[in-house]
């Protein structure tokens, strides 16, 4: 590899938040060609998670690492809401029965992307379109406890 390949995963590795998908089209603004990607993905510094979403090797990607994804890189007005919403915030004070629905909420014209559509997130993810409630109404940032933080 050249220097410049070198310093370019470099930045990438210092700017990737973990347990988070990665998007082809997001990484070529950060200077990170097409090609740079297939090289590595074939050097095993990235895994595809389907047409242009990629993530690190040995990270568990989570629909909380995808949505943050959708809006951080993708800037698509997609949010967690409902139950998923309260839950997030500790304000779910009983025992779910049989499996989680994560609910995501969106405006009508916005469509996921088919990596997000088809990957296995280990729970039930239903995307609920609505003009219900102005855009941003109500909308707060969650911010993920780790241990590291504490």
């Amino acid at each position: 590899m050249t220097t410049n390949t070198d310093n370019k995963l470099k930045s990438l590795l210092d700017i990737h938040v973990p347990e988070t998908v990665l998007l082809a089209s997001w990484l070529e603004k950060m200077g990170i060609s097409h090609d740079l990607q297939k090289y590595y993905r074939r050097s095993g510094w990235l895994e595809s998670l389907g047409t242009g979403a990629y993530k690190r090797p040995k990270e568990s990607v989570h629909w909380q690492g995808g949505l943050f994804s959708l809006q951080t890189q993708a800037k698509l007005p997609v949010h967690a809401g409902g139950q998923t919403a309260l839950a997030l915030n500790g304000f779910t004070h009983y025992i779910r029965l049989g499996d989680e629905t994560v609910y995501l909420f969106s405006s009508p014209k916005t469509k996921l992307p088919k990596w997000f559509n088809n990957f296995d997130w280990k729970t039930k993810v239903k995307h609920v379109k609505t003009s219900l409630l102005p855009s941003g109404l109500g909308l707060t940032d969650f911010k993920k406890i780790t241990l590291q933080s504490i």
